[in-house]
């Protein structure tokens, strides 16, 4: 996207990169816990938590409300720690059946309305319920063909809203699903390709990754995907410490295939292996996106109730991207300390923000208040959380990787140390 034309006289600004290693949402270390393990997670620095939602009491019968109330109070309780969740439902943890096709269904149909009241603490749903520990192999029940494979991931899609997406197992089970790999022209649109992602639940064990791919094609098309969808999971025991899991294999991997978040739990003798080889602070700046200013550019003064425009240049030193859809806002603060002003520049900051490995131009034209008061306003960038009840929260708005720039108060903005005069 070019560069708005900036009129009149300007103010720009240069930007230094940070490397400190800080917490952002949506991405980065994930824990797993339920409920009684959440502030410490938090306190580890980590913003995501995967928790296995277990199913195996009501193979062949209704869900019972008190598994669906159990379910809304540890939602609840991501809010009160400031993380958000990776879930999973899953009839078993290993070598046990999992459901028929009928019960899955009314199952999902039940799970419906907690996981739509709490969708804003839901970072993304792997696709769970199939197989053994819900990772969509060895199904007892016939789940794993084409047609009922589709039928669940159509109804996992349908229980979430158009803002979430849905990880699946194995890139040959979503391949055959959806064969055209989302791209540009689609991505981020709310269509069912641009909302499913992929999970690899044995990173780097061995040359397949523990059966996750098959063939090329497999990670051929894992690369083209993640790069617009969610990519994340963990590593493995299988195969042990090898010459493939080491370091500088995880961070050609790590890039190669957009990965947004990995577990931190399991398996860590691979991740104590990144540690000793010195690669484990880079892979916990760079999971997800990593957002750096590098210059910006706008206009010095503007009348109250005219437009406003402003060029900031950023790349992403991430290996993944923004996924879940989020604004992103201007903020005037006022240099004789009144309330800020807040203007919106885009409703879905997926669209304008760089992709992973990429550098680009957010050009900014926003519409000033008619009522503006005269005087200079320091100006901020602001990523909120979209949902209203989190937008004030800064532990949900996200902090480009710069120094001098984060300001935690009024729900955490990026200070872009540029001054607008209002005559």
């Amino acid at each position: 996207v070019p560069p708005v034309p900036i009129s009149g006289p300007s103010v720009s600004m240069s930007f230094s990169r940070s490397d400190e290693v800080f917490p952002n949402p949506e991405r980065g270390w994930q824990g797993s816990s339920d409920s009684r393990g959440y502030a410490a997670i938090r306190a580890s620095g980590y913003t995501l938590v995967r928790q296995y939602v277990r199913l195996d009491d009501y193979r062949t019968s209704a869900l019972p409300q008190s598994l669906l109330n159990n379910l809304a109070s540890e939602l609840a309780a991501l809010r009160q720690n400031g993380l958000k969740i990776v879930l999973r439902f899953s009839y078993n943890f290993g070598e046990s059946p999992d459901a028929p096709l009928n019960y899955v269904l009314q199952h999902i149909q039940q799970l419906t309305p907690v996981v739509r009241e709490y969708a804003d603490v839901i970072a993304v749903l792997q696709g769970g319920f199939i197989g053994q520990w819900g990772e969509w192999h060895s199904s007892t029940n016939d789940l794993l063909t084409l047609n009922n494979r589709r039928a669940i991931t159509n109804a996992l899609l349908a229980m979430l809203p158009e803002s979430r997406m849905v990880e699946i197992r194995y890139p040959y089970r979503a391949s055959d699903m959806y064969p055209s790999p989302v791209n540009a022209s689609n991505a981020f649109n709310g269509s069912d390709v641009s909302r499913v992602g992929q999970v690899n639940d044995c990173f780097l064990a061995g040359e397949s990754d523990g059966g996750t791919y098959t063939s090329q094609a497999d990670r051929d098309y894992v690369a083209a995907v993640t790069e617009f969808t969610v990519m994340g999971g963990e590593t493995c025991a299988l195969g042990g410490l090898n010459s493939r899991n080491d370091g500088s294999t995880a961070i050609s991997e790590l890039e190669r295939y957009h990965w947004d978040y990995l577990g931190r739990d399991f398996w860590t003798p691979v991740i104590d292996k990144w540690i000793s080889q010195g690669y484990y602070d880079e892979i916990s700046r760079r999971l997800g996106y990593r957002y750096v200013m590098t210059t910006a550019q706008a206009q010095a003064s503007a009348a109250a109730g005219q437009t406003y425009s402003l060029n900031i240049n950023m790349r992403n030193e991430g290996f993944g991207k923004l996924y879940n859809p989020r604004p992103l806002n201007i903020v005037l603060k006022p240099r004789n300390g009144g309330p800020p002003i807040t203007l919106r520049a885009y409703n879905d900051a997926r669209t304008i923000l760089p992709l992973a490995g990429v550098t680009s131009t957010i050009p900014i034209t926003v519409q000033l208040p008619t009522n503006l008061p005269s005087g200079d306003y320091d100006l901020h960038l602001a990523l909120p959380d979209a949902a209203s009840n989190l937008a004030n929260d800064n532990r949900y708005a996200i902090r480009l990787a710069n120094t001098n720039t984060w300001d935690p108060s009024n729900g955490g903005t990026n200070n872009l140390n540029l001054t607008l005069n209002i005559p």
